[in-house]
């Protein structure tokens, strides 16, 4: 039997990838570690690459820079996935052109529609091919520490050389007959600039495939929190990454509570943790390596190198308790009762729960939902468009895309968005191949090369668009009387942004294949597909429009008592308002509010109190309810409940 590699020795492998379920601490650990490696081999070149769209490597460091680290073999780089994809097409628009030109019935107008459209949502391919690049650069001493965006996220990119593969067969096929056509009529092919877009997706797959599979090079590393959600959400990430053959040597168990402090409180939170990490030796089939939970915010330098000696060599931190600050006590001192939002709740339809991974998104949109439906006779819908989902682990109820009963007035909805676009291609498809066997039923022509260009045309539609169409689903429920009240557990920051960016970007591209369907409907017809981009495109506006109203829609930012995350908020209200969006209330989450005599509550009340005060100096416009802390994590709908009540009937409004 092959011993298992210890820690050390899986966390100095050339690629090491760190991910989780968002608010775990992977931008920490991931800029820790590779700070720690970085002194620890000075001769060898360590780069560190975040792929979250929500970036806060350069947050976790502080007021230090990179180049005050005091490692010059360091190297950070925060993606930026709309440069590094237009470059892309900028290099690659002719091959497109002419793959365009040769392989359809498309002429230079209609590809420019396509060309010519800004595509945001391919942040996984642009990390891939920034990846690949870093690999293919590299030398074996080389280290590579990818900080990964929140699992549903972090799946797709670890799937997406498959997806590349269809494209690239996409891209063959539609320049196939040319390639017939030249070796018949000229004699021979001559590769240009269509097949060097193909030759260069197939050496992204050929790169990543041969380091994610070689278990001598890549690790991935799981990082979870020591709670239920988090631990059912990386359970279902290494189903994915064992399925996938990727090397998963042990599993962080991040933030967990220092016993032996002679504080109730702690000790409660110190025997509900051990039972989730002992859940988590025992399910996960993993080795388990736990992070404590520090009294100060990992931010620096400094503390973020002791961070990395920890995960490295197991060295014990030592850290000082923060002082407590008096004037955040002053900042927290205007409070008002809940009851001053009974007209945000009454008038609000559509409530967007949003904010950094972690923050407690799901669990307030849960609540939310079982408040308002003791405000209100008409049943509340509570919907997901996380694709990692967490409402039915959060509910402790199985959730379909249907909607499913879970109080007399509350349904809950968790759509599958990879399913939509599957079921979307298949029919195109199947409507080309019908068409095209009744278009040539002569043995004299042989449309078998058209009819497959075709067909492939589907196979090339943006990334995004799987979920446009599980978001577009709401639309059935906003139309529908028997929902008063519709409350929306959003993706982390990131990608709920680009989301809300997708809508006018695919109208675009609806726009553009339906113009194309029009101006040669009398070479081929797909009128199923036709209407169905119709309705995907009229249920994209009643969205946009929905969001436009800022009295039915109420945006919701939800943030934790930490600066990393109060920053990230004012990132994200800032990009609302950039779209002509406004939050109507915000919630800052596990607040530690009571008086104690404990050095660990004592840090925890500090933070919070500095939280809130930062919260209402930077955008203390927006009113802020103050959730305390619990002891344990919240679970199902009769807890779920209780906070509900707690929260928006009992709960505090900070206003500034």
């Amino acid at each position: 039997m092959a011993l298992a590699l210890p820690i050390e020795l899986a966390l100095e492998r050339p690629l090491v990838l760190m991910g989780g379920k968002g608010g775990v601490g992977k931008t920490t650990l991931a800029t820790a570690l590779a700070i720690a490696l970085a002194r620890a081999h000075p001769c060898a070149r360590v780069r560190l690459l975040s792929t979250d769209p929500a970036h806060s490597v350069t947050d976790a460091l502080g007021d230090t820079s990179v180049a005050d680290l005091g490692c010059p073999n360091l190297e950070i780089h925060e993606l930026d996935a709309v440069s590094a994809f237009v470059e892309f097409r900028a290099r690659h628009k002719e091959g497109v052109r002419r793959i365009g030109l040769r392989g359809t019935f498309l002429d230079d107008v209609d590809l420019e529609r396509f060309l010519d459209l800004s595509l945001p949502g391919l942040d996984e391919l642009a990390a891939l091919k920034v990846i690949a690049g870093h690999l293919r650069q590299g030398t074996p001493a080389d280290h590579l520490i990818v900080d990964t965006a929140p699992t549903g996220h972090t799946v797709r990119l670890l799937t997406l050389p498959s997806l590349i593969d269809g494209w690239r067969a996409a891209l063959d096929s539609l320049i196939a007959k040319h390639r017939v056509m030249s070796r018949l009529y000229v004699g021979r092919y001559l590769p240009d600039e269509a097949d060097a877009l193909i030759a260069e997706l197939c050496d992204i797959v050929k790169t990543i495939r041969s380091v994610l599979l070689d278990r001598e090079r890549a690790v991935f590393v799981p990082i979870m929190a020591p709670d239920p959600l988090s631990l059912w959400e990386t359970q279902r990430l290494l189903e994915k990454l064992d399925e996938l053959g990727i090397e998963v040597p042990f599993v962080v168990v991040n933030k967990v509570t220092a016993p032996g402090t002679g504080c109730g409180k702690c000790e409660s939170r110190v025997a509900k943790e051990a039972v989730w990490i002992h859940r988590a030796c025992a399910h996960l089939g993993r080795r388990v390596k736990e992070v404590a939970y520090l009294p100060v915010e990992p931010r620096g330098a400094t503390l973020l190198q002791s961070i990395g000696q920890r995960l490295l060599r197991g060295d014990r931190l030592v850290i000082d308790p923060a002082p407590r600050s008096s004037e955040c006590d002053r900042s927290s001192d205007a409070r008002l009762g809940p009851a001053s939002l009974a007209p945000v709740f009454e008038a609000g339809r559509i409530f967007w729960v949003c904010g950094k991974g972690g923050v407690g998104k799901t669990t307030v949109a849960c609540a939310l939902a079982l408040w308002l439906a003791r405000q209100t006779s008409s049943r509340v819908l509570l919907f997901s468009t996380d694709p990692a989902h967490s409402l039915a682990d959060a509910l402790g109820t199985p959730l379909r895309e249907e909607p499913t009963p879970l109080t007399d007035r509350v349904d809950g909805v968790e759509m599958n968005p990879e399913r939509l676009l599957a079921e979307f291609k298949a029919s195109y498809k199947e409507e080309i191949s019908s068409f095209f066997s009744a278009l040539f039923q002569t043995d004299q022509v042989d449309a078998t090369l058209d009819r497959k260009a075709m067909e492939s045309l589907i196979d090339l539609s943006p990334p995004g668009l799987d979920e446009i169409m599980a978001l577009s689903a709401l639309t059935q429920y906003l139309r529908s009387a028997n929902y008063g009240k519709l409350v929306i557990d959003t993706a982390p920051t990131g990608h709920f942004l680009r989301l809300l960016e997708l809508p006018e970007v695919l109208r675009s591209w609806i726009r553009a294949i339906f113009e194309i369907l029009l101006k040669y409907k009398r070479i081929f017809r797909a009128p199923r597909a036709q209407a169905y981009l119709v309705g995907l495109s009229k249920s994209i506006r009643e969205i946009q429009e929905t969001l436009k109203d800022a009295r039915s829609s109420v945006i919701v930012p939800v943030s934790i008592p930490t600066m990393l995350s109060v920053e990230e908020t004012g990132d994200l209200l800032q990009a609302l308002k950039g779209m002509g969006l406004h939050a109507t209330f915000g919630v800052l989450n596990h607040l530690e509010i009571d008086r104690s005599d404990c050095d660990s509550c004592m840090c925890r009340r500090a933070l919070s109190l500095s939280s809130i005060g930062l919260y209402l100096r930077l955008f203390g416009d927006v009113p802020l309810l103050e959730f305390p802390e619990q002891a344990g994590p919240l679970t199902g709908v009769e807890q779920l409940a209780l906070l509900g009540r707690s929260l928006f009937g009992e709960g505090r409004v900070l206003v500034g």
